[in-house]
């Protein structure tokens, strides 16, 4: 059986990865919108709304909903682990020491 540093390095690890994972789908997908939006500017007049040339950060997202998200992953995160290790709270239970009264 593992023991607890060992399954925390592979936590860390496992986190490593899926965070290079997310990391390495970012750029296409930042493409491929950055073509759709390409494809879609040439089809627009010249006369365009003044909220479509503004920058994202201004016009479109918000911080606000970024860290509405984040939290949402993160609740998200914390039901899985609980998820995972409520069926060993039982077993931890039992084998931890009776103190002596």
């Amino acid at each position: 059986m593992p023991t607890i540093d060992e399954i925390q390095s592979q936590v860390h690890e496992f986190q490593g990865k899926a965070l290079d994972y997310v990391k390495t789908y970012q750029e296409p997908v930042v493409d491929y919108v950055a073509k759709a939006a390409d494809t879609m500017a040439d089809s627009l007049p010249e006369d365009r709304p003044e909220l479509l040339t503004q920058g994202i950060e201004s016009a479109v997202f918000q911080a606000g909903f970024a860290k509405k998200v984040i939290d949402a992953e993160a609740t998200f995160v914390k039901a899985v682990i609980d998820a995972a290790v409520k069926p060993f709270k039982p077993m931890a239970a039992k084998k931890r020491p009776v103190k002596a009264a």
